[in-house]
């Protein structure tokens, strides 16, 4: 059997009201009984026990109120309310952002990761009034829209009266220097070029072959040689020359280049003999 004493100073005269009393029965049994099962006693106990009465003598009237829903559900009613009156919006992308900046306010449901992420996100932007700003690097602040005005702003960006029909980066640091901000910006603007009726009417075909281009490769220098010839060149040089043929080894891209006032075989025979061969050996 074990000894329990007790050490509070309030309860100590409660204490001896219990021993006093216990002596008037033969036989008694202590039960314990659960906080849950006895709320109602554990809650009146401690608002008497917390409250400081500074008149002896005189009553105290407690008021028990059931709320109906727990505070939890409170919170979040409350945040979604102030998620209306910024944005009209149930649920704005930057919703969790905001509500630490203006209230100090971080949701239960975040993970401690998850809202240590948050503060150092939360860094990078501010409140002015009731609208949220991102800091850009260059110093000026983005006003952060919501879902319903992004397709808005992305139309007359790219489509509108200033806008030029740009690509997808052009359109994204467009948006950037007239002061808006969303965290899929880049990602929408790409995305709202390419599905572009118009851009994709008047776009510029693509003309490049669809084959895989045929590569010529040298084995080691001087094995092969490109020869072309360059003219009719005019005006001609001082002694009549109107051509130029030129020869381009392609492993270390060497050239050789002689001027001929006629494009003929003979001149291109005593070339390859003269300035390829006899320097370089036999391709």
């Amino acid at each position: 059997m074990e000894i329990y004493h007790t050490k509070d100073e309030n309860l100590i005269p409660y204490n001896e009201l219990v021993d006093k009393l216990l002596s008037h029965f033969k036989e008694f049994q202590i039960e314990n009984i659960p906080r849950n099962s006895n709320r109602l006693a554990n809650a009146m106990a401690s608002a008497a026990s917390l409250t400081l009465i500074e008149i002896e003598g005189k009553e105290t009237t407690f008021t028990i109120k059931n709320l109906g829903t727990s505070s939890i559900v409170k919170e979040k009613s409350n945040m979604l309310s102030v998620a209306q009156m910024v944005g009209n919006e149930v649920s704005p992308w930057y919703q969790h952002i905001y509500k630490y900046l203006k209230d100090n306010f971080i949701n239960i449901s975040l993970d401690k990761r998850e809202q240590i992420r948050m503060k150092r996100l939360a860094t990078k932007y501010v409140v002015i009034g009731d609208v949220l700003y991102k800091r850009s690097f260059n110093s000026i602040i983005l006003r952060c829209l919501l879902s319903e005005d992004i397709d808005t702003v992305l139309e007359h960006a790219h489509g509108g009266a200033c806008g030029g029909h740009f690509n997808g980066r052009s359109v994204f640091g467009k948006l950037i220097r007239m002061g808006y901000w969303w965290h899929t910006m880049k990602h929408d603007c790409h995305e709202h070029v390419k599905k572009y009726e118009q851009c994709q009417r008047h776009a510029h075909l693509e003309l490049t072959p669809t084959q895989e281009l045929n590569y010529v490769t040298s084995p080691w220098p001087f094995s092969m040689w490109a020869l072309d010839f360059m003219g009719i060149i005019n005006p001609p040089s001082s002694e009549g020359h109107k051509f130029i043929l030129v020869a381009t080894e392609y492993y270390t891209k060497w050239d050789e280049a002689i001027s001929l006032k006629i494009a003929i075989q003979k001149h291109v025979i005593n070339f390859i003999k003269e300035y390829i061969i006899c320097r370089f050996g036999v391709p």
